[in-house]
């Protein structure tokens, strides 16, 4: 029987404050009968797939998305796929018109592209306002080469898709207007401006998008940060030092990324530059530990952290999630901090959500194998961790929801 990858809901609200479960995380879900922690009301949180072989992502998955929770949601009258009701208790099927790829949320809306359902070259959109769900946009062929969609990223009415074309070094960003389903712009960095795109390193916020590149000069040797302007259509090279740059992340004009210092000689760590003066410092810079995988939202930034594991850097080890506040990050809180390694931590305003490895086959060991990455998350600044889901293979945290993937 194939495994299948369904899309769910969970809303974090009233979860974090009334959820029974004790701190030392006893109640832990051990059942694929018991799937998750809830109270009477979830809300949503977001996901990225596990790096499979296309082909055997191909053959062996399918993504539906479904919410958790929210009874005034249901599945679109003109289904091509089966709902599945009894999933999980409490859970209802969202999306059914395409099997679901790569995906994304801002606030009500979900976009999302399938590889697998037919047709395969268009954006889809469920809106959770009026539970509809329809087809968005088609992307275009160039030289009769079909688009192909690395990631999704959303701002309000905009989404921001990373397409390429034949190789990876033929990469364009499309412009998506949510609203009105139009195809508003698909420009290239590659040809204008020499850039190699880094796959998953793309985000956007307001008129800029950021994202992690190779200059063609410096292929395979230094990772750097840029910013594409949606209004002026410039791309802007935002740091020049040696060392790599990685996972950028924007929220208004402050971007947060994980480097090596200025000299490109310190150990990993976050830093934060301002996209539009340029302004560069260090934010967590723990040493002799590493840090990495920063994430920013508002006034708050988290990561995952080794200051407490053997050794200080990435392996068999036990990380940990800590989080610090705008703009000095002078105090360190620690979100979680068990005996296991937690890991790609998100954050909101009033929650903390991370991967958890407490109750999988390899809780030390971040390269695996691995057969149950756990999604937990807290209230901030100092609320009990919960358990949120089991068996999942990803996650996303938009304000206090949670939008969460699982293997069935």
């Amino acid at each position: 029987m194939k495994a299948t990858i369904y899309i769910f809901m969970v809303v974090l609200v009233l979860m974090i404050f009334q959820c029974g479960l004790s701190s030392n995380g006893k109640d832990a879900i051990d059942s694929d009968e018991d799937i998750m922690r809830r109270d009477e009301d979830v809300r949503d949180v977001r996901i990225d797939l596990p790096g499979e072989d296309i082909d055997e992502k191909l053959d062996n998955y399918r993504e539906y998305i479904f919410n958790y929770d929210h009874t005034d949601a249901q599945p679109p009258n003109e289904c091509t796929i089966p709902v599945v009701d009894d999933i999980c208790p409490g859970c209802i099927q969202l999306t059914c018109l395409a099997d679901v790829e790569l995906w994304d949320v801002w606030n009500d809306k979900i976009v999302y592209t399938s590889t697998i359902s037919l047709p395969t070259d268009y954006v889809y959109l469920y809106d959770l306002r009026d539970n509809s769900e329809r087809p968005l946009v088609e992307l275009p062929y160039l030289n009769n080469i079909r688009p192909g969609v690395v990631s999704i990223h959303l701002f309000e009415n905009k989404a921001a898709l990373h397409i390429i074309y034949d190789s990876a070094a033929e990469w364009y960003i499309a412009i998506i207007d949510i609203s009105t389903g139009v195809l508003e712009d698909i420009v290239t960095g590659d040809g204008t401006f020499g850039i190699l795109m880094t796959p998953w390193s793309m985000d956007i916020y307001d008129d800029k998008v950021v994202f992690e590149g190779l200059k063609h000069e410096t292929y395979r040797t230094t990772t750097t940060v840029f910013i594409f302007n949606l209004i002026s259509k410039e791309f802007r090279q935002m740091t020049f030092d040696p060392g790599g740059k990685e996972f950028p992340r924007i929220y208004g004009n402050l971007i947060v990324f994980t480097g090596d210092g200025i000299n490109g000689l310190d150990r990993p760590h976050c830093e934060l530059i301002d996209a539009i003066t340029g302004e560069r410092r260090d934010l967590t810079e723990y040493r002799p530990s590493d840090q990495w995988s920063c994430f920013i939202w508002g006034n708050k930034v988290s990561w995952t952290d080794h200051r407490n594991a053997p050794g200080g850097y990435w392996g068999a080890s036990n990380t940990d999630i800590y989080w610090c506040e705008l703009p000095n990050c002078d105090v360190h809180y620690p979100g979680t901090t068990n005996w296991a390694a937690q890991w790609w931590s998100q954050i909101s305003d009033v929650a903390l959500a991370w991967v958890d490895l407490r109750n999988d086959e390899s809780p030390l060991n971040m390269d695996g194998p691995h057969d149950n990455f756990e999604v937990w998350a807290k209230r901030l600044p100092d609320g009990e961790e919960v358990q949120m889901v089991t068996h999942c293979s990803g996650f996303v945290l938009f304000e206090d929801k949670i939008f969460f993937t699982r293997k069935v």
